[in-house]
């Protein structure tokens, strides 16, 4: 073989398990990087993380007249349901984009030093996660001020409730992070579907209304899984 040609080193497929392996060793510099995104967005604000709270309580003033005045919807404790669906959303919707161009926007550090580079994503998602719990206060105080009857028996559900929604949310980013380096549009395609998609889900109307609606189809809303 001559000195010229090309060598081709091949190496076996690397597990999942020494993927997770991998980021749970670089976890801080994933820290750092949620702390560095949480910096970028509030440079040079005033109000800073007030931001993420008055958030939430824009788009209940601006629902709460729209639905329950205006069109009088009907649903009881509307501030509350609005709310806890928001919250949920806002998680959602606070990692997917940032994730998307998190490997491109980082094109440098990438290009300098190796790590696991699912970390980029993660830390979008580890920023948005912060923001949901800022935003979990201002529920709270909704429940306190309207003393909402809260069923403390099916508390504890929202714990693997959390747990699905953050595993489905680091999952998407990770794969539209990989997607957008040789799809750069995909970006803009995102936020397209991310407005349908909320749309669909039963935020600022319950589930119930579809479900009569599609009768014995209900359960195609349950494909959706924001709804389930």
């Amino acid at each position: 073989m001559s000195a010229d040609s090309a060598l081709l080193e091949v190496v076996p497929r690397r597990r999942v398990a020494e993927h997770f392996r991998d980021v749970w060793a670089y976890r801080e510099l994933q820290l750092g990087l949620v702390r560095q995104n949480l910096k970028v967005r509030y440079k040079g604000s005033v109000l800073g993380f007030v931001w993420s709270l008055l958030n939430p309580l824009l788009y209940l003033v601006v629902f709460y007249f729209v639905f329950q005045v205006f069109l009088g919807s009907g649903i009881p404790s509307f501030p509350i349901f609005l709310l806890s669906g928001l919250l949920v959303w806002n998680l959602f919707l606070g990692s997917l984009p940032p994730a998307a161009g998190s490997i491109i926007d980082n094109g440098s550090l990438v290009k300098k030093v190796w790590f696991p580079r699912e970390i980029l994503p993660m830390a979008s998602v580890g920023a948005a996660l912060v923001h949901f719990f800022l935003q979990l206060g201002v529920l709270f105080a909704a429940i306190a001020i309207v003393q909402y009857p809260v069923a403390w028996s099916y508390l504890w559900l929202v714990v693997p409730a959390l747990l699905t929604l953050l595993v489905l949310t680091a999952g998407l980013s990770v794969l539209l992070s990989a997607v957008s380096v040789y799809a750069r549009d995909i970006r803009h395609l995102l936020e397209l579907v991310l407005l349908a998609w909320f749309w669909m889900t039963p935020i600022v109307y319950p589930y119930e209304l579809v479900a009569a609606k599609l009768g014995d189809n209900s359960w195609v809303a349950l494909l959706n899984p924001m709804t389930s």
